[in-house]
């Protein structure tokens, strides 16, 4: 019984840190906190429970690691963004001037922040915009060659490429953007995800992702096109081929 106390206090706890930093609450908090604050009440009562727990073994107790690289390279990944979506809310909103000095003080404590993190060698992973579990798949842009255009879309454009390694041919997707705003880095992060993830021989294989401009994500080439076009081109496919590939992918 003392055990399961300890766990709903500490989940409690956890529960209304989060709950102060939801989608929809989470610009006060952020505004009237310095940078460090919610990493540093989320170690704190980690360090706490880890504490608590360490009777139970070292194993337990190990795997609650507060002073873990992740803790800080996450923390500084959402400051990014977090001055990212303050600087676009400055440019475009109409705000009085109270909020405004408000914003303005907390994005050069923001960037103050960042920079001592800098000045400090913090290790460049922690600016990455790519997840620390997919890592592995970071690669160098100047290993591909960019060749001729064949599709392109509101945020990125598709081009044939060959990777300077192996000669094999490559679809590279570059996004159009210099830099990863909020909602940029989130749709980025979850399709490399995505990508990484879902290996099936049904599926383009993931060749790797860049995490510095150009932003890019390159996988194997498919030199019979794509199957919207293949659908969509007449006479390519008749009526029963079409049910079979709905069947199919259903």
């Amino acid at each position: 019984m003392n055990a399961q106390m300890k766990l709903f206090s500490f989940f409690s706890e956890i529960i209304k840190i989060l709950n102060q930093n939801l989608i929809q609450t989470w610009t006060f908090s952020t505004i009237n906190n310095p940078p460090q604050f919610i990493l540093e009440q989320l170690q704190n009562n980690i360090q706490e429970f880890s504490e608590k727990i360490r009777k139970y073994g070292d194993d337990l107790y190990n795997s609650l690691n507060v002073d873990a690289s992740e803790w800080e390279q996450y923390n500084i990944l959402d400051l990014r963004a977090i001055s990212a979506s303050f600087s676009q809310y400055l440019r475009t909103s109409k705000i009085n001037d109270q909020l405004r000095k408000k914003i303005l003080t907390l994005l050069n404590t923001i960037n103050e922040y960042l920079q001592n993190k800098q000045d400090g060698k913090v290790i460049s992973i922690a600016i990455s915009p790519i997840h620390v579990h997919y890592q592995s798949w970071i690669v160098d842009y100047d290993d591909f060659e960019q060749g001729k255009e064949i599709g392109h879309g509101t945020s990125a454009k598709v081009y044939k490429g060959t990777y300077k390694k192996t000669h094999e041919d490559v679809a590279i997707k570059k996004f159009q953007f210099p830099n990863l705003n909020s909602a940029h880095f989130q749709s980025y992060q979850r399709e490399v995800a995505v990508l990484a993830t879902a290996q099936h021989p049904t599926l383009l294989k993931l060749i790797g992702t860049t995490d510095k401009p150009p932003f890019c994500i390159i996988t194997e080439w498919m030199s019979g096109g794509s199957l919207f076009h293949a659908i969509h081109r007449p006479g390519y496919y008749d009526m029963t081929q079409r049910t079979i590939a709905a069947i199919d992918i259903a």
